[in-house]
């Protein structure tokens, strides 16, 4: 059956689901895992690494027929998207978090911020290490963008 990623009225179980509830996973490297789990690493490095992506779900990482799942107490960072707004890392490599762009641009008159303008007024240091630091283990320069880009709506809501 092919999948049409409409997971809850699906009845089939996706060959790469969590094991806990059921919704297809985001492949990532062994590399990532490695880094952002606490304590030893037990999968079986020949074989796919998933990341839950169901915010509901307590599940980080797991493997298609391996017995251990890593749970998000288990991991080294918080993964954004299955924490309360307020703690959402938007990017791992400069420890930014979304309320730290909102407030950002909140207090600042200018249009258009980038990433590289955010770092800049954040004081960052440029250092990009996204396959060892965000639980993804990939660049976050479109979740940054959606970033800017709520917080811009949140100051025209405001006004």
């Amino acid at each position: 059956m092919e999948c049409n990623r409409n997971c809850k009225t699906c009845a089939s179980i996706c060959e790469n689901s969590c094991p806990i509830c059921g919704t297809k996973g985001k492949k990532v490297s062994s590399v990532t895992v490695k880094s952002l789990i606490k304590g030893d690493f037990l999968f079986d490095e020949n074989q796919d690494i998933y990341l839950c992506v169901n915010k509901k779900c307590s599940v980080a990482y797991y493997q298609e027929n391996h017995p251990k799942c890593y749970y998000k107490e288990e991991v080294l960072v918080p993964i954004w998207f299955k924490e309360k707004y307020n703690q959402y890392m938007v990017c791992y490599c400069h420890q930014i978090y979304l309320n730290d762009i909102v407030e950002l641009v909140q207090h600042i008159d200018e249009p258009n911020l980038t990433k590289k303008d955010v770092c800049k007024y954040l004081n960052k240091q440029h250092q990009e290490d996204c396959l060892h630091r965000n639980p993804l283990g990939t660049c976050c320069d479109t979740l940054f963008q959606n970033a800017i880009t709520y917080a811009y709506k949140q100051k025209q809501e405001e006004k």
